[in-house]
C-alpha cells in the first residue's frame, strides 16, 4: 500500500498517492478520474462501492497529479492523470511463477497531454518497483503506440474470433469426456472457476494471475457497464473421463443469434475442442464469438470446414518491461540449451548494460558481462523475446534486434520455446 505523500511537480501540478483501504471522498475522484480518461460515463454508486472493494483487495498502489485549477468556474476537482499498479505473478516457464509489477489504469486528462505528467508517474513506479525487488512490469494497452517509449514490449498475442456454428457444423472427432451446465452464481461454481484458473497459471507460460475484479467479470456477478448482476451470464464445463474438471467456459447469447464467449479456460487440447463441440452444437444460433482467442489454438485443425473459423482481428496481448535482466532471465524457462552474449540500450537506464546468458542442462546462468555483445537492441525488444512469443528472424529482419546472421539464428535457438505463451485476459 501506499502512504498518502504529496510532492510538487510545478506551480502547476502536485504529484501524490491515494490509500486504497479507506473509503473517502479523494479516492471515489480517483475512480471518477479513471472513467473520465476512458471516456466513460460518470459512475454509479455501485460502481465506485465495488472498485474500492477491487483495489483494496489488490493492495494496489494509486498516484495521481492534481491540477491547480482556477475556483468559481465549476472545474472539475478530480485528478487529471492516474495510475494504478499492484503486484502479482508472471509464468515465466517452466511453471515459474515470478513476482511482476501490474499496471493499469493509466490516464492524461486531454488538457493536460504533453506536460510530462505520464513520464514522471511512470518513472516513479517502475524505479520503486525495481528497488523493491520486482524484476518485470507488465501492463495491457488501449493505445499501442505509448509504451514502447517506457521500455514496454508486445511479448503475447490474442486473436478476435468468429465462428459458423449454424446448421452443419463438424469436427473431425468426437472429443470425450461430459459437459455440465453449471449455475454462475453458485459458491461452488466459484470455486471451481478458481481452482481451474490456478492450474491454468502454473501450466501456462506467459499466464497472469488474477486480479480482484476477475471473478466478478467472468461470473457475471457484477458488470461494470450497467452495474449490476449480469443475469444472461450462463456456465459450463467440461469433466474428463475420470470426471475431474479440466476446462470452463463463461458466455451469453446476444440477440438470439450470436453465442459469445468471455471465459474459456482449458488445462487441454481435448477439453478445449469439446467445448467448442458443445458451443458448435446450439440449435438457432448462427455464431460464436471471442476477443481473446489464442492463435496456438488447435480448433482451425479440428474443424471439418476450416473456413468456418474467421479470424476479425489480432491484437497485443500483454506487454513486458524488464527492470532487471539478471533477475527476469535467470527466471524464465528456457527450453533449449544455447549462449548469447546481449547488449541492451535503456534510455529510462533501468535495464541498460551487457549481459551473457547461458542454459546447459537444466541450468541458467546469467551475468553482466564487460564481453562484446553477439546481438543488441533496445530493452522494448527484450520484453518481446522474453517469452518466446514474438519470432528472433522477425525482430532482426524488422530492424529492432542486431547482430550477425550466426548470433542471430543462436539467440533464436536459446529463446525459441515448444509451446507459445498465452495469457486469458486483460487486467
Amino acid at each position: 500500500m501506499l502512504v498518502a505523500t504529496v510532492e510538487t511537480v510545478s506551480d502547476d501540478y502536485t504529484l501524490g498517492t491515494v490509500d486504497p483501504t479507506t473509503p473517502s471522498d479523494e479516492l471515489d475522484l480517483w475512480t471518477r478520474a479513471v472513467a473520465l480518461g476512458f471516456l466513460e460515463s460518470e459512475l454509479s454508486d455501485e460502481q465506485l462501492g465495488k472498485q474500492r472493494e477491487w483495489l483494496a483487495a489488490d493492495n494496489s498502489r494509486l498516484r495521481q497529479a492534481l491540477s491547480h485549477a482556477p475556483e468559481g468556474i465549476g472545474a472539475m476537482r478530480r485528478p487529471v492523470a492516474t495510475f494504478r499498479s499492484w503486484d502479482k505473478t508472471l509464468n515465466t516457464g517452466g511453471g515459474h511463477l515470478e513476482p511482476v509489477n501490474l499496471i493499469t489504469d493509466v490516464t492524461v486528462r486531454q488538457t493536460e497531454r504533453r506536460r510530462g505528467l505520464l513520464r514522471r508517474l511512470m518513472t516513479q513506479d517502475l524505479t520503486e518497483a525495481k528497488d523493491r525487488g520486482t524484476a518485470i512490469a507488465s501492463l495491457t494497452v488501449t493505445e499501442a503506440s505509448i509504451y514502447s517509449r517506457f521500455g514496454f514490449g508486445v511479448a503475447t498475442l490474442r486473436q478476435q474470433v468468429e465462428l459458423d456454428i449454424s446448421h452443419g457444423f463438424t469436427l473431425w472427432h468426437q472429443p470425450t469426456g461430459t459437459i455440465v451446465q453449471l449455475d454462475p452464481t453458485s459458491p461452488e461454481t466459484l470455486a471451481t472457476w478458481q481452482r481451474l484458473d490456478d492450474q491454468f497459471h502454473q501450466a501456462n507460460r506467459g499466464s497472469h494471475q488474477r486480479s480482484a475484479w476477475h471473478a466478478d467479470s467472468a461470473l457475471g456477478s457484477f458488470d461494470w457497464d450497467s452495474g449490476a448482476v449480469d443475469r444472461k451470464r450462463r456456465a459450463a464445463a467440461h469433466l474428463d473421463e475420470s470426471g475431474q474438471v479440466d476446462a470452463m467456459i463463461t458466455y451469453t447469447v446476444k440477440d438470439e443469434s450470436e453465442f459469445r464467449v468471455h471465459e474459456f479456460i482449458s488445462l487441454n487440447a481435448e477439453a478445449e475442442l469439446a467445448l467448442w463441440a458443445f458451443i458448435g452444437h446450439h440449435d438457432l444460433l448462427k455464431k460464436a464469438t471471442w476477443n481473446a482467442f489464442n492463435p496456438a489454438s488447435p480448433l482451425r485443425w479440428a474443424l471439418a470446414d476450416q473456413r468456418r473459423l474467421s479470424v476479425t482481428a489480432e491484437k497485443d496481448g500483454i506487454w513486458l518491461r524488464i527492470l532487471d535482466p539478471v533477475a527476469a532471465l535467470q527466471a524464465r524457462g528456457f527450453d533449449h540449451d544455447g549462449e548469447v552474449v546481449i547488449g541492451i540500450r535503456d534510455t529510462m537506464e533501468l535495464a541498460q548494460g551487457t549481459f551473457r546468458v547461458r542454459h546447459r542442462a537444466g541450468q541458467t546462468e546469467v551475468e553482466a558481462t564487460d564481453a562484446e555483445p553477439q546481438v543488441h537492441c533496445d530493452v522494448d525488444v527484450l520484453a518481446s523475446l522474453y517469452l518466446g512469443g514474438v519470432n528472433t528472424w522477425a525482430l532482426h529482419h524488422a530492424g529492432r534486434l542486431h547482430g550477425s546472421t550466426e548470433a542471430i539464428a543462436a539467440t533464436h535457438d536459446l529463446f525459441r520455446v515448444a509451446v507459445p505463451p498465452s495469457n486469458l485476459r486483460y487486467f
